[in-house]
């Protein structure tokens, strides 16, 4: 660190301080809090659960378990050490919301080759604009696309494909 305004010592301007522990403000503070959180928690091992019960007599509160944001689930595999994220729940439930079943044929690719879609596939009657609007297209589009941003890269090519077509997709779906 600079040595701050008021302590320079004469002849050892270019000189730098050495901090002993982080200053609140610092770009690095969060992470050296977090790395004497983490040290100490692994101290204590089993006294997270006594922690918890304590807590609770004192708080409202419940153990929920691992955690979920926002539709993700974080899964840890302790004995490899890696952590991973899943929004299986999140994804089987937005299925359901569209009448899609766990029983539908999975693909090693989530867009096949032989799969294209046109502007000639968009609606020119008055009818089938009518019932485009009765639609949830975008809505799944959007999901897909959350689901690609969060835990499915893999998504991506196809919510590019299918995003293309969000403003008239009632013949798109139609003819495939």
């Amino acid at each position: 660190m600079t040595q701050p305004m008021g302590f320079k010592t004469a002849s050892k301007e270019n000189m730098v301080c050495k901090l002993k522990k982080s200053l609140y403000g610092l770009k690095q503070s969060p992470r050296q809090w977090y790395k004497r959180f983490d040290s100490f928690i692994r101290r204590k091992g089993s006294a997270i659960d006594k922690l918890k019960k304590d807590l609770s007599f004192e708080f409202e509160m419940k153990d929920l378990g691992e955690a979920k944001v926002l539709g993700t689930e974080i899964e840890r595999d302790r004995r490899s050490g890696k952590v991973s994220l899943t929004q299986k729940e999140y994804l089987q439930k937005e299925f359901q919301r569209f009448n899609i079943d766990n029983d539908t044929k999975s693909v090693s690719t989530p867009l096949v080759p032989h799969f294209k879609l046109k502007a000639t596939m968009f609606p020119t009657t008055v009818e089938e604009r009518e019932y485009m609007t009765c639609m949830a297209y975008a809505s799944a589009v959007g999901i897909l696309m959350y689901a690609m941003v969060c835990t499915r890269p893999d998504l991506s090519q196809v919510v590019s494909m299918i995003s293309r077509y969000m403003h008239d997709p009632e013949r798109v779906i139609r003819r495939q």
